[in-house]
């Protein structure tokens, strides 16, 4: 067991690649990565690693009442030799809740802070609207290791019917229709404003720290690239990574947005006019 690794935090808005970066992290042997751990709206602690049980409930009574303490005990404390970074997801919405825990971590001058963005706000706004409206704010979460190859070739020999059932469910376009969006300027504007708003605030803290800003569209363009970049940044050697979650909302705006003509003309002008070409 060791302490001597890179603490790290993963912060950002919700719907910046958050859950896919956290996955693609803990893909690497050398890299433990948790998920949103200080989610207050919910009743358990969200690890999603392995040898963490989530409905440890005294985990969570911990968390509650003394957010610093767990911490210190739970996340970065000691860890197997192979971990040479250790982390966790920090979100705007984490940092209110947990009294003097956003103080901690600002004071803590080797931690280094990933900071998630996305060039279009426009495309977030969109992409929340529709996780909230079908709860469904990740598909296809994998494994957090990809098994050997051996393990999984005689996995399909012995199960052939549902290896091919779970082909069949991966590559198969997505049938359900999504639900309606309907946006009003006021609604844009103020998400536009608190994105902004939130964006500032997180470098203003964490100001003084080493960062790396990545957005989620570079991501997307090339996540070898990107993935690559972060396991410099954490200080562990590159190497692959892997990730099973699918992108939900891949259609152009128009397709997603009911009254996207009527909101665009609206913009028009605006330095938010550049949202709706993508």
């Amino acid at each position: 067991m060791q302490t001597l690794y890179t603490r790290f935090i993963i912060t950002g808005d919700a719907r910046t690649g958050s859950n896919m970066l956290a996955q693609a992290l803990n893909t690497n042997p050398a890299i433990r990565c948790f998920r949103e751990i200080f989610n207050g709206q919910q009743d358990y602690v969200d690890y999603f690693v392995e040898g963490y049980d989530q409905a440890d409930r005294a985990d969570l009574d911990l968390r509650n009442s003394d957010p610093v303490r767990f911490l210190r005990t739970r996340i970065f404390n000691e860890h197997p030799e192979q971990y040479r970074a250790v982390g966790f997801k920090y979100l705007y919405g984490h940092f209110w809740g947990f009294d003097a825990l956003t103080e901690h971590l600002q004071a803590d001058p080797d931690l280094r802070v990933i900071h998630l963005k996305r060039r279009n706000m426009l495309r977030s706004l969109v992409s929340v609207q529709l996780a909230e409206a079908t709860n469904k704010w990740i598909e296809d979460w994998g494994p957090t290791r990809p098994r050997p190859l051996p393990v999984r070739a005689a996995s399909a020999a012995t199960h052939p019917i549902r290896t091919i059932q779970r082909l069949r469910k991966k590559f198969a376009p997505p049938v359900e229709t999504k639900p309606e969006v309907i946006l009003t300027q006021e609604q844009c504007e103020r998400w536009f404003f608190r994105t902004n708003h939130e964006v500032t605030r997180t470098e203003e803290i964490f100001a003084s720290h080493a960062g790396l800003e990545l957005y989620y569209e570079d991501i997307i363009a090339d996540r070898d690239a990107a993935f690559a970049r972060v396991q410099e940044f954490v200080g562990v050697e590159p190497q692959k990574l892997v990730v099973t979650l699918r992108r939900q909302n891949p259609e152009p705006l128009r397709d997603l947005i009911s009254n996207y003509d009527e909101l665009r003309a609206a913009f028009a002008g605006t330095t938010e006019e550049a949202f709706f070409d993508a």
